[in-house]
């Protein structure tokens, strides 16, 4: 867990993250840390990355992972709205 945490943080931190030739890498990589978070909230400083997963919102180039983004930012407002 703790390796893909890794992985995921640097692929989305990288410092071209965001260029033409990496978003849609870059924006799976957020959709995949936030599954992470979802289904996996233990192990790790989950609080960090969900921290950096909105940090890394919205998803918009990569039209199969957005709405799954948009559909875990529901989830994560749901469960901890109160």
């Amino acid at each position: 867990m703790y390796q893909a945490l890794t992985t995921l943080s640097q692929l989305i931190t990288y410092s071209e993250a965001r260029a033409e030739s990496n978003v849609m890498v870059t924006e799976n990589a957020v959709s995949a840390l936030g599954q992470l978070c979802l289904k996996h909230p233990q192990g790790y400083d989950v609080g960090a990355a969900w921290q950096l997963w909105v940090l890394n919102l919205p998803v918009l180039k990569d039209e199969e992972e957005a709405p799954k983004v948009c559909s875990m930012l529901c989830s994560l407002v749901e469960r901890y709205e109160k």
